[in-house]
Formats: structure tokens, sequence, C-alpha cells
């Protein structure tokens, strides 16, 4: 609730934090430095120290983008608990780095720097708290217009808001039928009344299609008195949707968004990719020249394999992986189809024949996907997603199954670290949708990391 105020807050207490964590850490190194800490020797330069920083102001960043939040309504106490924590978590991930590298550093300048920064981070946070609450439209008293069980869920959520400035003021019923939240400020006939007489910064209209001409009146009395409002719609079902404001050609749309992240997570993923893709193809290149040169010699036909696969939205590309089977698989395949192990409209059968010998060690290393980080580079594919189906595949997706072409197709999924090839088809598409519901880059950047593992075993691959 409130989530534009709370994103706002969100930012300011990380950009405090980073400024924190950074004074802490040339505090702490100055201190070091002092003749108190003569007899310890001489501590090193402290351009030395600056990669340090920038892991643990990295850290603090990933942890806001993987969802971290920050209390608002909190006493002192408490913070201290929450930020001292914190600061653990990632000095104990600095020091088992630092001890698995050998890295010599100062024990005492770390100590220093953890307990400063605790300090600092609590100390700045306060004092934004405070400047805040004395700013101009902070604290908003509420009062909700509506009927049925929404307010109701409403008011209570006001009321666990007070770190946020927000105060609820009471309700105004739509209807009179003796179900609206306490306490009540007078029916919506009395509005103008109710706005003269109390003080209230906002009102929020919770309707539905069969209220919105009865609020019409009241609306608009609230725009003339200067009291800001907020329409709360809740007439079109949802269940998976994100739900934003946007305009088109100035006029006010709400858009029901089918996939996860904002328009930074987008961008963020799409710069991963490119940085991934990149580092894949470049510095793997001598390995995939070697695959090539297997691949040609060991049967007829061409070094690379470019099948037409469906992307976001039922987009058509072709997709490039390093060949693994006799060149006229794809006419062999119909022969086999009795012999098809998954269920659904996918195909997958053990020792299938079309593989050939190098075809079949490509494929348990998934070197033939290598390719594949060109789709990713030119914009086609994505490091993580759903795999790209074939065309014959989507034309027998049940229709809760196209939600997965919501999202840019993946090189790896969460299919692929649950069991690859071992799930059954259903399984593979909630994985999909569990995976789209779910998104973040945090996400994005486990399943990258447990698909390591998942190719070394080779676990589910045939």
């Amino acid at each position: 609730m409130f989530e534009r105020r709370a994103t706002s807050f969100r930012l300011i207490f990380l950009s405090l934090d980073l400024i924190a964590w950074a004074l802490a850490f040339a505090a702490a190194w100055r201190i070091r430095q002092s003749p108190y800490f003569a007899s310890q020797g001489e501590i090193a330069p402290l351009v030395e120290y600056l990669p340090f920083l920038a892991v643990a102001l990295s850290a603090l960043v990933l942890g806001a983008l993987a969802g971290s939040r920050v209390r608002r309504g909190v006493a002192v106490l408490d913070e201290v608990g929450d930020v001292a924590r914190g600061t653990g978590a990632v000095f104990i991930a600095m020091f088992v780095v630092l001890f698995a590298l050998r890295v010599d550093y100062s024990r005492i300048m770390f100590g220093l720097w953890a307990v400063l920064a605790v300090v600092l981070v609590v100390a700045l946070r306060r004092m934004a708290r405070s400047v805040a609450s004395n700013m101009d439209g902070y604290h908003r008293r509420v009062a909700i217009v509506g009927d049925g069980q929404l307010p109701h869920e409403l008011a209570k959520a006001l009321q666990v808001q007070g770190g946020l400035g927000i105060e609820y003021a009471g309700a105004v019923p739509i209807h009179t039928d003796g179900k609206t939240p306490m306490p009540c400020l007078g029916t919506l006939s009395d509005i103008r009344r109710i706005i003269q007489e109390n003080v209230i910064d906002e009102v929020l209209f919770v309707v539905g299609h069969a209220n919105l001409a009865d609020i019409e009146v009241a609306f608009m009395t609230c725009e003339e008195m200067g009291v800001e409002t907020r329409l709360v719609l809740d007439f079109f079902p949802h269940k998976h949707s994100r739900i934003h404001l946007d305009h088109v050609d100035g006029y006010p749309a709400l858009s029901f968004d089918a996939a996860a992240g904002d328009d930074l997570g987008r961008l963020l993923k799409r710069v991963f990719d490119i940085l991934v893709s990149l580092c894949f193809l470049v510095l793997g290149s001598p390995v995939y020249a070697l695959v090539a040169l297997a691949v040609k010699l060991d049967s007829k036909g061409p070094v690379f394999f470019s099948q037409e696969r469906v992307g976001r939205h039922g987009r058509p590309f072709k997709v490039h992986k390093f060949r693994s089977m006799v060149t006229d698989a794809e006419e062999l395949k119909a022969a086999l189809m009795a012999q098809n192990e998954r269920d659904g409209p996918a195909f997958k059968m053990k020792d299938d024949p079309r593989v050939t010998r190098v075809g079949k060690l490509i494929r348990k290393t998934s070197l033939d996907e290598i390719p594949q980080f060109y789709n990713v580079l030119v914009g086609e594919m994505s490091i993580v997603g759903p795999r790209p189906p074939l065309p014959n595949e989507v034309a027998q997706y049940d229709h809760w199954q196209r939600r997965r072409l919501s999202v840019r197709p993946g090189i790896t999924c969460l299919w692929q670290v649950s069991g690859r090839g071992d799930v059954d088809f259903e399984t593979w598409m909630r994985l999909d949708l569990q995976y789209i519901d779910n998104w973040s880059l945090w996400l994005d950047l486990k399943i990258f990391l447990m698909t390591i593992p998942a190719v070394l075993l080779q676990k589910g691959s045939s």
C-alpha cells in the first residue's frame, strides 16, 4: 500500500546506508593509522583497501535489489539489531573470502569499520526520519470511501503504516449497510461537511463498477476542496498480473502486466545478459573451435544446427546450437514419435538413434547450447528464462501454458536446475510460470549459479 512512498523511503535509506558505510570506512582507516595503534605496526595505504569498500557497497545494493526491506516505524534498539545483523552478514561473507584467498588485512581496521558502520547507519536513518516527519505532506490522515470487505482490509493496512506518516481517519460508506469500518465519519452525501469538520489530507475511494456513478459528485467535491484523492478499482479480477498506472495520450490507463519486474529491473537483466554472453563467447572461443572441428569430423553436415523456435509473445526466431544429430533428424522424428518418453507436446527419447557420437558428449556437457549465447547477445533470448519451444509444441498448449511466452526465453531456467529432462511436462510448465510470477534479479542469479553444478553433474541430461 502506498508503494510510491515506500519506494522513496527505500531509496533514501539505501543512499544514506552507502554514505554511512563509506564514511565509516574512511574513519576506521584513519583511526587505525593514529598513534593509538602504533604498536600494531603500519597499516597499508587507503587505496589498497578500496576494493573491500567496493565489495561492501555492492553487497548493500544487491541486497536492496533482492528485496530487502527497511522498517520505517521501529524503536532505536530494534533498528540497531536490524542494522547489526545486516552488517555482520556482509563482514562474515568478506572474512570468508579473505580467508580463502589468504589476503592480508588489518583486523582492527575491519572491526572499527563494522562498529562505526552500525553507528552511522542508525544515526543517519534516525536523522532522515526526523527530517521527513517535519516535511510538508509527510503526515497524512486518510479517509476511506467504500462498501464491502476491501475497505475493512485497507483500513487495517492503513493503521499499521505509521512509519510512513500515514494515519487512518475513518470511513465513509457509499451505501448504509451496517458493515462500514470504524470509526464512521458519516455518509457519502456528507463528504463536504466531513472535510470541513475533520483533518482529512486524502480520500481513498474504493469502488466496484456499480458504484462509479455514485461517487462522481463526492469525487469532484474533494477536488474542489483541495483534498487529494485515490481511486482503488475493485472490478477487474486478476491472478498474476502486476498493475500500474500509465498514460495513453494524456489519458490515465491501468496496465495489467503479465510479466514481473519494472523497467529498471528489465534493463539490468539485459545488461547482465550482454555481459555474460560476451564473456562466454569470447573467453570460450578456443574450446568452441575444438567442438566445431569434432562435430565436422564426426558426421556429414554443417557444424551448426538452426531451428525455428517461438520467442516472447509468439515472435519466431532461429535458435542456434552445435549440431548433435544427423542431418535428416527432423524427417526421422515422425517414425520415432511412438517411443516418445515425455507426456505433452514435447519430445524426448532415451538413446535417440539420431544423436551422433560427438552429439552425445556435447549434449551431456551442454556444450551444444553454447551458440545460443549469440541469440542472447542479439536480444532474442535471455540467460535465464523458459526454454524456447517449437511452433508445433505451442500449437498444442493449453491456454494457461501460453503465459510462459510472456517473457523472453532463456538458456537456463528453473526446469533445468530442478531435474532438467527428468520432470514431466506439466511440472515443467508450472516451474516456468513460478519463475515468471516470482522474478527478480536475485532469482536470475540464483538459477544461473545453480545451473553450474547441474551441468557438471549432468543432472537429467541425455
